[in-house]
C-alpha cells in the first residue's frame, strides 16, 4: 500500500490527512468515526471481518486529544512554548506566535479542529457558549464556559472530565499558565 505523506513527510502530528484516513477506516469498520486511532480502532486494524463491529468510544475525540496536551506550559518572560503556539495555529490563529495571549479558547479550538469539528473563529472563551447544543447537565467532553467578573465575553473555557453535585471538573489551556 502506498501512502502520500505530502511535501513535508510524516511529522508525528495527526493532521487532516491522517484524521481523514482514520475516519474513513472507522466508518468502514462500523466504529464511531471520530478520527482518533484509539485502542478500539487499533484493535480493529488487524481483523479480517469487521463488518459487524459497532463500538462507542470511551471518551469523545477532543478529550482524548486534549490528554496529549497535559503538562504543556507557557514559557516565562519573552520565551514562547512552540506547543502553545501550535495550539493557536491549529485553532486557526497562525499569526499568534506568543504564548502570552490567553489561550484557553485556542486549546479548545485546536482539539475541536483536530477531532474534525469546526472551532469558533474567536479567542474569546465565552463565545463557546453558542457552540454546539445546550445541555442541562455536564457531560464527558462537553465544552462549558465560566464567566469572569461582569464581562459579557471574558471568561474561561475547557472540556468536562467529571462533575459532582457542586463542581464541574474542567481542565483547559491557560490554567495557571499551563
Amino acid at each position: 500500500m502506498n501512502h502520500n505523506l505530502g511535501l513535508c513527510g510524516a511529522d508525528g502530528d495527526a493532521g487532516p490527512r491522517t484524521i481523514a484516513a482514520v475516519t474513513a477506516f472507522q466508518h468502514s469498520a462500523g466504529l464511531v468515526a471520530d478520527g482518533i486511532a484509539g485502542p478500539k480502532t487499533q484493535a480493529a486494524l488487524p481483523k479480517d471481518d469487521i463488518s459487524e463491529r459497532r463500538e462507542v468510544p470511551e471518551k469523545p475525540g477532543g478529550l482524548v486529544l486534549a490528554e496529549g496536551e497535559l503538562g504543556v506550559r507557557e514559557d516565562a518572560g519573552a520565551g514562547n512554548n512552540p506547543r502553545v503556539v501550535k495550539l493557536f495555529a491549529a485553532a486557526g490563529f497562525c499569526g499568534i506566535k506568543q504564548n502570552s495571549f490567553a489561550w484557553c479558547a485556542a486549546a479548545v479550538g485546536a482539539m475541536l479542529k483536530r477531532a474534525g469539528h469546526k472551532p469558533l473563529s474567536s479567542l474569546a472563551a465565552r463565545f463557546y457558549e453558542a457552540w454546539g447544543v445546550g445541555l442541562k447537565k455536564p457531560a464527558l467532553g462537553a465544552i462549558p464556559t465560566k464567566k469572569r467578573g461582569n464581562s459579557s465575553w471574558q471568561g474561561h473555557v475547557g472540556l468536562v472530565v467529571g462533575a459532582n453535585s457542586s463542581q464541574i471538573f474542567l481542565p483547559g489551556g491557560n490554567q495557571g499558565d499551563s
